[in-house]
């Protein structure tokens, strides 16, 4: 059932991959026109025109990575659903108390052993 459970859920995850490509793209080219514009921003020292297209083409690559971020930010959580799906749970053992009649001792000797100690550390 677990198995199923994996494929539907990564079925679900390539689709949301799928249609967030574009997305991640845009963000990608947005990314690297702010980067261009910010070190050509930088060296530009000819005139106010060639400062304020540097400026347009800059706020341009930051309006389009803002634009693309629902998308990155939906990936993510995607990201860390799968995360949490596919970690592999620790083996916990139960035990078992195979003598009845040793029952109580069994559930106190960590409390026993706990006075033992408390008396050993109280009489130095």
């Amino acid at each position: 059932m677990r198995l199923i459970l994996l494929l539907i859920l990564g079925l679900i995850a390539l689709s949301i991959l799928a249609t967030l490509v574009g997305p991640l793209i845009v963000l990608g080219i947005g990314g690297l026109l702010a980067y261009y514009a910010y070190k050509n921003l930088v060296k530009s020292d000819r005139g106010l025109l060639s400062i304020l297209w540097w400026v347009i083409v800059g706020a341009t690559g930051i309006s389009m990575i803002i634009g693309s971020l629902p998308g990155f930010i939906f990936l993510g959580a995607v990201a860390v659903l799968m995360y949490f799906a596919l970690r592999k749970e620790p083996n916990v053992k139960a035990q078992v108390n195979e003598n009845p009649s040793t029952e109580r001792s069994s559930v106190f000797s960590e409390y026993e052993s706990f006075e033992a100690e408390w008396r050993e550390v109280r009489g130095r």
